[in-house]
């Protein structure tokens, strides 16, 4: 497990989010598995609602992080396998 800071929540789309997780550590190119992923609750409903239609937030549900009220604020916990099955925290493929 590793905690990273990251900048930002307003997110707004598909390429905020994958600059948010390409600020934590993902190379964009191994599998991603955001449930490995958490951020603060306010952190995330904060991510959820900068997204403008119903449909983006619902998707921002199914492949964004995980919310969590153990995480602190502006820090997301990456998990092993977050960046894919198996790989280190450390972003490595």
């Amino acid at each position: 497990m590793k905690s990273v800071k990251f900048e930002t929540t307003q997110l707004k789309d598909g390429e905020g989010l994958v600059a948010f997780f390409r600020s934590i550590g993902w190379d964009g190119e191994c599998d991603l598995n955001p449930m490995k992923i958490f951020v603060c609750k306010k952190d995330w409903e904060e991510m959820c609602n900068s997204f403008g239609t119903l449909g983006e937030k619902f998707s921002f549900m199914n492949y964004g992080p995980s919310a969590s009220d153990d995480v602190p604020s502006g820090h997301a916990v990456i998990h092993e396998g977050a960046f894919k099955e198996g790989a280190s925290v450390d972003g490595n493929c």
